[in-house]
């Protein structure tokens, strides 16, 4: 059904159809029934004008909350939590994420991109099928709502074109050089997720994240600055392309903006000859945790294990951690050299040796049991090095003994482990440097939240761009949340459950209020959030215009086409062609001769005729 009393706007989405102007949103192509190729396509209106279209059902049903706008049929929610959104709100507000998310992509899509932000991080879940659900009770950026997943697919497959994505990225590293960020040490992490959608051009085949082999991968990278944990930037690469790519990704985006990248600090992800190489020949300082196969860490702990075992020169006052510095190389096939730090760590070491020795003897005590009861059994593989065993012609299990030897030199490797520094420093200072990380493990762990973990949940590459750096934009939000709630002295999950009981309720069906009723503890959330009591009083307003049909709406057209409108014509494009004034070129030649090729008579009566009255025609007729 087509709603003509309704004039909406044409999404940027959507498409003109040149034979009959039907706007419809394109939705690929398959194949038919006979094998060949054609396009689907959900018609959504009827193309009126430039810009503009009488929406249909289908319009109704995709933009439910512009319909809602539309129509004046808000929905009347009787009571909404609003406290994550005052949070969010606030956030946006003062970082300038809110100015600039309009900015490049037009108010109501900065409110959709944030409304998804908001969902991830409260639903700690990137599963857009519960979004509707989640937010149903809540304060949003939308106006009346939240779309439906298909709606938000389609958006982040043409709504978040990848040139307004990076101009995005661009303005929020001007914004970290204007809050005084000039010279950082980055932390950066990653990943590889598991991505089988075949529209997906990015994904290349490659070691998962899941472990899995010979995958489809797609691979993202963070930087967030060190010393003061704020999230600088993102980037999506082919899952094939080495990691040492996507960090020069980083720096170039960095420097571009003025801003020095000093060093970086890295886990065994990046413990590559690529990586270390290019950040040496750029002058680059790095601090990177050793992969225990390593050549740096296993000459180290050949020539220095024993040396630092609860050994009192090589304490790290403070720490749990015992430590040496040589210089090392770090791995055959390659010549670079640098500063190689061993540690032992008693704490973490005793701990992972009492929890083997546990296992093995517990299996030990399962295998006795079943040659006692003639029962089969098998050791489990990541056990079968510290069990010598014997079988019968039958294969089962007879003897099992432990093997001291193999299960003594396992446990004497527990709690080491090394760093390598670019630059000669000791090993408290390398450690002291690589704890700065801790802070930002934690956004790196709520960014993979965010993501689905090891999946991509998308199905074509702009999807890809599209929703990851709407992760980045909620990890830069999470990360103030998380800021404000350890000044306030809570931890982030307690004072978002705070923030889930600041309400708004309906009055007698037409008007928002808030019942000013606050906690102690959520009134030094909301200080450190900087949240004041006007602004849910604001919401509420804001709430009471959208629910009560308070917005902008089209005036009612009367029936039949727009005045003039039959006159014009539209190019292939839709846009309508301007024409000269006056009359058509030789429109007021008119030809001399009828069809018969008798010639044309002018207007009027014939020249010479005599004109008379009808009283003396008819008088001429009676007489």
């Amino acid at each position: 059904m087509i709603y003509s009393q309704y004039t909406a706007d044409i999404p940027s989405s959507a498409r003109i159809s040149y034979t009959d102007k039907r706007v419809f949103i394109p939705k690929g192509i398959s194949l038919s029934v006979n094998g060949k190729p054609t396009k689907n396509r959900v018609v959504i209106g009827q193309y009126i004008e430039p810009g503009k279209m009488h929406p249909n059902d289908n319009y109704k049903e995709l933009y439910p909350v512009l319909w809602e706008a539309l129509s004046g049929t808000g929905l009347k929610v009787g009571s909404l939590k609003i406290g994550l959104y005052a949070a969010f709100n606030s956030i946006v507000q003062d970082k300038g994420i809110y100015d600039d998310l309009v900015e490049v992509y037009g108010e109501r899509d900065a409110g959709v991109i944030l409304d998804y932000c908001m969902f991830m991080v409260g639903a700690h879940t990137n599963s857009t099928i519960q979004m509707q659900t989640f937010m149903k009770d809540k304060g949003a950026f939308t106006a009346g709502g939240v779309f439906n997943d298909d709606w938000y697919s389609e958006f982040f497959q043409n709504g978040m074109p990848s040139e307004k994505n990076e101009l995005f990225r661009e303005k929020w590293l001007q914004r970290c050089c204007d809050a005084g960020i000039r010279e950082v040490y980055l932390c950066v992490d990653g990943s590889n997720n598991n991505c089988e959608a075949e529209g997906v051009e990015i994904a290349e085949k490659g070691k998962a994240k899941s472990h899995e082999e010979n995958m489809d991968v797609v691979s993202f990278m963070y930087a967030v600055d060190a010393d003061t944990c704020t999230p600088v930037y993102s980037c999506e690469y082919r899952g094939g392309m080495i990691d040492a790519k996507g960090v020069k990704y980083i720096v170039d985006a960095l420097v571009n903006q003025k801003i020095r990248v000093k060093g970086f600090i890295i886990d065994r992800g990046y413990c590559c000859a690529d990586v270390l190489e290019y950040l040496q020949k750029n002058h680059i300082e790095f601090v990177l945790k050793l992969k225990t196969d390593v050549k740096g860490h296993t000459d180290m702990m050949f020539e220095h294990k024993e040396e630092i075992r609860f050994k009192s020169m090589s304490f790290i006052p403070g720490t749990n951690f015992f430590g040496v510095t040589d210089t090392k190389q770090l791995f055959k096939d390659s010549d670079l050299k640098c500063s190689v730090h061993l540690y032992y760590d008693w704490k973490n070491g005793g701990e992972r040796a009492i929890t083997l020795l546990d296992k093995v003897y517990s299996e030990k005590k399962k295998a006795d049991e079943a040659i006692l009861n003639k029962e089969n059994h098998a050791i489990p593989d990541d056990l079968k090095d510290y069990f010598t065993v014997e079988r019968n012609n039958r294969k089962r299990l007879i003897s099992a003994e432990i093997n001291h030897t193999a299960l003594q030199a396992a446990i004497d490797e527990k709690g080491f482990s090394s760093l390598a520094t670019s630059e000669k420093m000791s090993a408290v200072k390398a450690n002291s440097l690589y704890s700065m990380r801790n802070n930002s493990e934690v956004i790196y762990k709520i960014m993979k939240s965010h993501q689905g973990f090891n999946v991509s949940h998308v199905h074509n590459t702009s999807s890809v761009y599209a929703k990851y750096l709407t992760v980045f934009i909620s990890s830069i939000i999470r990360n103030e949340l998380l800021h404000a709630c350890q000044r306030a002295g809570y931890s982030t999950n307690v004072a978002m459950n705070e923030l889930s009981l600041l309400t708004m309720q309906l009055r007698n069906g037409k008007y928002y209020t808030v019942t000013h009723n606050e906690s102690q503890r959520q009134l030094n959330l909301m200080k450190e959030l900087g949240i004041e009591l006007e602004n849910l009083d604001q919401i509420a307003d804001k709430a009471t215009k959208e629910n009560s049909g308070i917005v902008k709406r089209q005036k009612k057209l009367k029936p039949g086409p727009k005045k003039g409108s039959h006159r014009k014509q539209l190019d292939e494009e839709g846009n309508v062609i301007r024409k000269k004034p006056g009359p058509k070129p030789g429109s007021h030649h008119k030809k001399k001769y009828n069809k018969d090729g008798s010639p044309r008579q002018k207007p009027g009566p014939k020249p010479g005729s005599k004109r008379t009255s009808s009283q003396e025609k008819t008088a001429e007729q009676l007489g």
